[in-house]
Formats: structure tokens, sequence, C-alpha cells
């Protein structure tokens, strides 16, 4: 049995009863709310129908609602609403196939230094408004729909552009998922996680940690290629375009330049230039806990970007040599799926976190038989938080893997070539 409203084992209905006068009792002296059957089964389900559990929690959200002001929040303006309008793009819009309300937010653009420099007492308020929001949401869709068990509602985050740059706001994460947990008993439905980058499980790994187990349960990882997995979830037009869907128009425009599209530290950029029919790999290594992050974009046109991993220390290769170059492409694992980037999507961003030591390369690969594609680019290392360009950086610029015969002079050396390659000077860490 499932423990919501018309889906209950005996001994489940036993505890509801039992609890129905728990709370009654505790009425008698105090003012309290959430005190219908479908409220007290999430503090039932929260708590495996432990009766005197639940009833610790339930009282002691009693007091904290009545302690922070809980409920005539939404009677006051949305917290913090003109400081977070240059970086945070979300959406309260439609409901799943099973009416529950969806809440989409672009996560990994929110730049953290914004929200880091915040005061969190606000920023904690705002979270509160938020929830209360969503609480409304699902009862006028419970009354709308005529399913009055229904008391969560679901969650798209799209996680492009995130980066170990927002640790720094993994704190706030750690408090705000404490608020839910301990005063928000299963709210919380399925919460989607989009467009992942490869930093991703480095950062999930901390967070998890500040989640309960039944909540880490609920939560949906969908790779690029996995987003029409969402229409198994949601009508076309209950969801965004931008995840397949045919809603449009949800997100405002922000004021603020995203953080995926803005360069990682303040130095020039280094310039590239992908011979029609070539690829040029960039390489460096790495030990364990290092953090590997880029950016680039195009000139004009596209071309085709991946990332790759070897384990092997001494592949990092000598720039004259390109078959070095394709052996270690041969003996390289993909870290991410070959895709297509063109210069009208601006700037891209994203990092992998080392988890062992071992040589991380980025690969440009221009298909066209004609023309040369140009890139500009930054490679960093993140040592003990710092960004520092790492002094094991190397430039190889080869043919396609059908062209055996290609001879060393097309190859770019870790100098700057006349084909346009530069190499990338050290920086003091």
């Amino acid at each position: 049995m499932s423990g919501t409203l018309g889906d209950l084992s005996v001994s489940q209905c036993k505890a509801l009863e039992d609890f129905r006068r728990l709370v009654s009792d505790y009425s008698d002296t105090t003012v309290v709310t959430q005190t219908d059957d479908v409220d007290l089964l999430r503090f039932l389900r929260a708590r495996s129908f432990n009766t005197d559990a639940a009833l610790k929690q339930w009282s002691a959200c009693q007091q904290w609602r009545q302690e922070y002001r809980v409920d005539g929040i939404l009677q006051e303006p949305f917290p913090l609403e003109e400081e977070l309008s240059g970086t945070l793009s979300c959406a309260y819009h439609g409901f799943d196939k099973e009416f529950h309300p969806l809440y989409v937010e672009k996560s990994g653009i929110v730049d953290a230094s914004v929200v880091a420099r915040l005061n969190t007492d606000d920023l904690m308020r705002r979270h509160i408004y938020h929830q209360e929001f969503q609480v409304n949401r699902v009862s006028e869709s419970a009354a709308e729909h005529g399913i009055p068990s229904l008391d969560c509602w679901c969650e798209i985050h799209d996680m492009r552009g995130l980066s170990m740059q927002h640790r720094q706001v993994l704190g706030l994460f750690t408090r705000l998922a404490r608020i839910d947990t301990d005063f928000y008993p299963e709210r919380a439905g399925r919460i989607f996680f989009v467009n992942v980058p490869t930093v991703f499980p480095a950062l999930w790994k901390i967070c998890r940690r500040a989640l309960d187990a039944k909540t880490r349960e609920k939560f949906v990882v969908l790779s690029n290629s996995q987003l029409h997995q969402l229409l198994d979830y949601f009508d076309p037009d209950q969801l965004p375009v931008e995840y397949g869907g045919a809603a449009e128009g949800l997100f405002r425009p922000l004021s603020n330049m995203p953080a995926d599209v803005s360069p990682l530290v303040d130095i020039q950029l280094q310039q590239l230039r992908v011979l029609p029919r070539r690829l040029c790999l960039r390489v460096c290594a790495c030990d364990d806990d290092e953090v590997v992050t880029w950016y680039f974009r195009m000139a004009s046109k596209s071309i085709k970007f991946s990332v790759r991993w070897n384990d092997d220390m001494t592949a990092v290769f000598d720039g004259e040599n390109p078959n070095k170059a394709r052996h270690w492409l041969e003996h390289s694992t993909i870290v991410c799926e070959p895709t297509v980037v063109t210069a009208v999507g601006g700037g891209v961003k994203d990092s992998y976190f080392c988890n062992k030591r071992g040589v991380l390369g980025v690969v440009w690969e221009n298909d066209s038989i004609f023309q040369s594609r140009d890139v500009v680019y930054q490679l960093s290392v993140d040592k003990q938080h710092k960004y520092v360009l790492n002094d094991d950086l190397h430039t190889q610029c080869i043919g396609d893997g059908s062209d055996a015969s290609m001879s060393p002079r097309h190859a770019g050396s870790t100098g700057e070539e006349s084909n346009g390659t530069k190499h990338a000077s050290s920086a003091a860490s």
C-alpha cells in the first residue's frame, strides 16, 4: 500500500486513527494547521507510520510555522524578486499526467556569486514562500480535478551551465533541504534533472547527503538523449518546448549574462583554427580531486565537440607527433558524447571532476570539406578552489581517422602555428 488517502493497509488505517487522536489532544491547547487526513498521512509516511515520531515532527512543524509566520507569507511580496531577476529563470506552469503541479527552473545558469552575496535569511524566506505557493497549487489542482489524495508537486531542473563554482552555495542548499525534510515531508514528487554536465555527479555526491533516502529515490536524471522520456510523464502542452514539449514563452529573459556563456577567468582567450576534415585535440594531465573546466565559442558556422579521458599519465604526447595523438584517441574513453555546436548558441562552458589521476582531452572536429573553423577557448584546472591554467597542456591537430598518410607538417605544435593555433601560457597558482 502506498500510504496515501484511499490506499491504506489495515495497520496504516489504525496508525492514522491513533495519529488523529494525538493531534486532537494537541489542538486543544494550541492553534494548529495541517490537521486533515491528507496532511497527517504525509507525516506518517515520512516516519514509516510510527505515530510517536510523526507527532514529534508534526508538532515541531506547527511551532516552526508560528515562529516564522508561515501561514501569512503569501500576503507578502515574493522575496528577492529584483535581486534575482538577472540570474534566476523559472516557471510555474502546468501539470504532469497525474495533475501534480510543475515547477521548472534553469538551475545551472544561476550565478552562484550573486546568490552567495544575498542575505541567507532572505533566501530561506524566499524558499518558504515558494513552498507555500506550491502547496496552494497542489490544493487547487486537487479540487479542480477531484483528486483529494493529491499532496505533492513535480519539478524539472535544467542543469546546463552547472560548474564547480556552484560549490559556494552548497551550504545554502543543505539548509533549504533541511527545511523541506523537517517541515514539508512528502511534498516532493518526481524531480527531474536534465542537461546534466559532467561535473554533476561530483556535486550531487555532496548534495545527496542532505536528503533523506525516500527523497533521493524520487530524483530522475536524464541525459540529452533521454529528454524524450519526459513525455512519458507530461502531455506536450504542459511541457516547455526546450524539453520536447509545446509550451512556449514560459521563461523571462535574463538581464545578466548566464553563467554558462561567460569565460572562466579574466585572461586572454586562446585561438584555434581547425582545418577542413581535421580535428584538434587539447589535453592536460590531472590529479585526483581536480576539476577541469572548459569554455569556448565559435566565430562562425559549427563544429563537433567532445571530451575524452585516458588513465595513462604518460599519454601527454609531443605536439609534433600526430601518430601519438591518434593512439591517445584510440585508447581513450568518451566523457562527453560528440555534439555539434553552432555559433548561434553562444559560448559553451562545462566541467569534469577527476576522481583519479589521468589525462583529459577536449576535441574539436571539423567535418567541412572546404572551410576551416575558428574557435576561441579557455581550459583551466581547479586546484584548491582556485582556477589556474595547467602547466601540462598540449594542443595537437590531426586529420580524421581515414587520413592515415597525413604528414607531420599538418600537425599544430604547442607553439603559435601558421594555422592559427596558439598555446596557452601558464599562470601561477
